[in-house]
Formats: structure tokens, C-alpha cells, sequence
């Protein structure tokens, strides 16, 4: 797994010209993350699985979904949230836990 460092060589972005990481007193909110997503808030409120958790599966169909609207955008934004459940927070398998969502709406907003 490449470190902080060799990602900033790979994909060519300083990090001195990132926004850093807020930590939220609490959790995002659905209507947050739904906004993000495109869709409806019921809609993501179905897909927690479990408490706290959404499933690959789930986000994996909602790509398919953007790239059948060529929301190109959108689909960037579901993908590193994907990517931020598998890689930087791997605690559930096929499941990204609310701690990642949080990070990544924190990064976005």
C-alpha cells in the first residue's frame, strides 16, 4: 500500500493546497450525503444497512445509475466515497461505516 507521500508523487497533488480534514462533532447528515449523491434522502435512508453502514453494493448500483445519466461529476464524488470505506477505513467488508462517510463529507464541504 503506498504511503501519503508516494500518492501525492502518483497522482500529481501537493497537499499544500488541500483543504485539511475538519473533524465534525457529529455525524453527517443524510440529507448532506443525499445532496452530494444526487437523490433522495428516503432513498439513501433505505440503504444504511445495519446501523451506520452503507453497502458497496448499494453505492456500486448508484454508479451504474450516474454513468447511465453521464453525471460525471456526481460519479467522481460516489467513487472516492467508495474508496474512502475500502481503503482508508476497511473495517466492515462490503460496507463503508459512517466514520468514512463523515470524513468524506467533511473533505467535501
Amino acid at each position: 500500500m503506498p504511503t501519503i507521500e508516494e500518492f501525492v508523487k502518483i497522482l500529481d497533488m501537493p497537499l499544500e493546497k488541500r483543504v485539511l480534514y475538519q473533524h465534525l462533532e457529529q455525524p453527517a447528515s443524510v440529507l448532506t450525503l443525499s445532496k452530494i449523491m444526487k437523490m433522495l434522502s428516503r432513498e439513501l435512508e433505505k440503504s444504511i444497512a445495519m446501523k451506520d453502514k452503507i453497502s458497496l453494493e448499494f453505492l456500486e448500483a448508484r454508479l451504474h445509475q450516474l454513468s447511465d445519466e453521464e453525471d460525471w461529476e456526481t460519479i467522481m464524488d460516489v467513487f472516492a466515497l467508495t474508496i474512502y470505506g475500502v481503503l482508508l477505513f476497511p473495517n466492515f467488508e462490503n460496507f463503508v461505516d459512517y466514520a468514512a462517510v463523515s470524513t468524506f463529507v467533511a473533505f467535501k464541504i
